[in-house]
């Protein structure tokens, strides 16, 4: 069941699935030594809040925002479950894999069953398996772990919103490369459209969108991804939140769903 809050377009896939993959057995991964992850620096001032939006949910505040990176250096981190390396990124204090989980179980999705789209955009995991099936050493984010990622690229924050809403944040999370282009200029907060802005991925976090599967058919890839959360929805109804970064959307939104939709999975380091 979708949120009764969110309003999310479904284009529905009518097909006949079966789960890719294989069972594996669980060992401890390595992050190679050779390769540490950058680590990207904030800086001590504040960010302004600005926003041209007419809610009245609070916007909170933010006391520090990225520096400029030039360039990114990326970790790795080896599964020894099934051998396959990952990118990982320093981001602030935290410690991100910087591709999307690509293990196989057997309930496990491709998006339209092609193994091409899980060598692209990592696997869709049903929010019972997403909890258990990070590298060991790595875990499952809560909201408030992609809130500490995202607050200081926000120009506003709507955390007393059920969908928690963080404006422009998805520019620093993108991937530059693999979005269909949104049809909407973005227009600033003096109200001037300046133009389709274009994503930086200056965090190194390379967001890609995925798609998902909704029980019936597989939808949206290219345009949209969902990230599983820990964080239990708003109504404790047994739905969990998921980080909703969308191509035509200028700000990163949080919604909550039903366990058994297939998301895309980012594990943070557990330390």
């Amino acid at each position: 069941m979708k949120s009764l809050y969110a309003v999310v377009s479904l284009l529905f896939v009518a097909a006949n699935f079966t789960a890719c993959g294989s069972d594996g057995k669980a060992s401890a991964p390595e992050i190679s030594a050779e390769s540490s992850s950058a680590k990207i620096e904030y800086s001590s001032s504040s960010v302004i809040k600005k926003s041209s939006s007419s809610t009245a949910s609070k916007k909170s505040s933010s006391s520090s925002k990225p520096a400029i990176v030039s360039e990114l250096s990326y970790g790795t981190l080896v599964d020894e479950r099934d051998g396959q390396q990952y990118k990982t990124i320093e981001i602030g204090e935290q410690t991100w894999m910087a591709e999307n989980l690509n293990y196989a179980i057997n309930t496990s999705y491709c998006y339209q069953n092609s193994a091409d789209y899980c060598e692209k955009y990592g696997r869709l995991y049903t929010y019972y398996d997403a909890d258990t099936v990070c590298p060991k050493g790595f875990r499952l984010p809560s909201q408030e772990d992609f809130a500490i990622l995202l607050r200081p690229l926000s120009t506003a924050v709507y955390e007393e919103r059920l969908d928690k809403k963080y404006d422009d944040a998805v520019f620093a999370i993108k991937s530059v490369t693999g979005w269909e282009e949104s049809p909407w200029d973005y227009v600033g907060d003096d109200g001037e459209t300046t133009g389709m802005l274009e994503a930086t991925n200056s965090t190194g976090f390379s967001a890609l969108p995925a798609g998902y599967w909704n029980g019936r058919g597989f939808s949206r890839a290219g345009k949209e991804s969902y990230f599983w959360c820990t964080t239990d929805g708003p109504e404790n109804d047994g739905t969990k939140y998921a980080m909703d970064v969308e191509y035509r959307s200028f700000a990163v939104s949080f919604y909550w769903w039903e366990k058994t939709y297939a998301y895309s999975v980012r594990c943070i380091l557990d330390n």
